[in-house]
């Protein structure tokens, strides 16, 4: 019991922080080529941010931006109009930019941060 006990208290995520395990990540399917897992969420802001799997072939489709919106390409390749972005890039839209649909040219796994869209805006 002492042990179990131990193993918490040193497992504990340090005060003022929090941890989000990969080990209990739920990941939201958007269709059959694109699932979604929330990291954060900010209501009182408007954003968070999530890592993004996308197959070959998937598309989210054109939108405008009323934030930042962050864009770090993990692993894989997308394409947003013809500007093509691979594993490391970093893509950040201004607030008031708009862009094309971002298609999925290789397996890809994005790291966004950006404001949270209208309800059914991703499906």
């Amino acid at each position: 019991m002492r042990a179990r006990i131990l193993e918490r208290i040193r497992d504990a995520a340090p005060a003022g922080t929090t941890t989000q395990r990969a080990s209990e990540a739920k990941w939201i399917a958007l269709g059959e080529l694109i699932r979604v897992r929330v990291l954060r969420e900010d209501r009182v802001a408007g954003n968070h941010t999530l890592l993004i799997q996308m197959q070959p072939g998937a598309e989210i489709p054109g939108h405008a931006h009323h934030q930042e919106e962050e864009c770090l390409v993990l692993d894989g390749e997308i394409e947003i109009g013809g500007h093509v972005l691979t594993a490391g890039d970093m893509h950040v839209a201004s607030p008031g930019a708009a862009h094309p649909s971002i298609r999925c040219r290789r397996e890809a796994l994005l790291m966004v941060r950006s404001e949270i869209p209208p309800r059914g805006a991703l499906t």
